[in-house]
């Protein structure tokens, strides 16, 4: 299991990949295929697949923002009319900006990347560790993380590999569970009748240490892993965005 290194190694390999990517171009002969993150409009809904040559028309006070297949956040206000492909290049940054600018912001306000580690995990104090890959959620770390949709969500437990009492319970206290997390098993995979759904709240206690984790869905079916990790950084995902990224490295 590897540590995620310093916050300035991430920034200069964000840069290094953001030049290593090739660019979305205008004018292709095929349109692209744009996913809708959110929207204040009637006939638009987050995960709606759009194509780029669509016609959208948003009146006064309606809003939209599309992510493109290569992670490009598209913020569209009302009133507007017009074809997504052509106004990408009016959109936000990509996958890369999105990152670049959590972890600088984490960087500011924060001693380390991501959510406050307890010291005991890692291999120094205090240092984040890297997930096992991009939809694993640490229960030992409180806030948003992200599972794809219609996918079982797999729990990862960064520290020794003993057994541990295992107890989770939804935020309202509608479905409890508990038992033993495997010992000599880093992961756990969620009992099939839990809950699971975008927005969802549940507590994790692991051997007497409570975690809030909020759940966050992504859709199975973004046209490319840079809108995935888009996505997932957007929703505040930003470790398993991060194990996305080094993944298709």
């Amino acid at each position: 299991m590897r540590n995620l290194p310093a916050i300035k190694t991430w920034l200069r390999a964000f840069f290094l990949l953001a030049l290593a990517v090739p660019c979305y171009e205008q004018g292709s002969a095929e349109a692209a295929e744009f996913v809708v993150f959110e929207a204040r409009h009637e006939s638009l809904r987050p995960g709606q697949v759009i194509d780029g040559n669509s016609r959208i028309q948003l009146a006064a006070g309606q809003r939209a923002t599309l992510i493109s297949p290569d992670g490009i956040m598209l913020k569209l206000a009302g009133p507007f009319e017009g074809q997504a492909d052509d106004w990408l290049a009016k959109g936000g940054g990509g996958v890369f900006d999105v990152l670049r600018e959590l972890v600088t912001k984490r960087a500011r306000n924060t001693a380390g990347l991501g959510v406050t580690r307890k010291p005991d995990f890692g291999k120094e104090a205090g240092e984040p560790v890297a997930p096992p890959g991009p939809w694993a959620v640490d229960v030992t770390a409180a806030g948003d993380w992200c599972y794809l949709a219609g996918t079982t969500v797999v729990f990862w437990h960064p520290g020794e590999r003993k057994a541990k009492r295992l107890d989770i319970a939804r935020l309202d206290q509608s479905w409890k569970a508990n038992g033993q997390w495997p010992a000599g098993s880093p992961t756990f995979a969620a009992p099939p009748d839990m809950p699971i759904a975008d927005n969802a709240m549940f507590w994790f206690t692991v051997d007497g240490k409570d975690e809030l984790i909020k759940f966050r869905a992504v859709p199975k079916d973004l046209p490319s892993w840079k809108a995935q990790a888009a996505w997932m950084a957007r929703k505040n995902c930003v470790l398993q965005a991060l194990a996305l990224l080094d993944e298709k490295d």
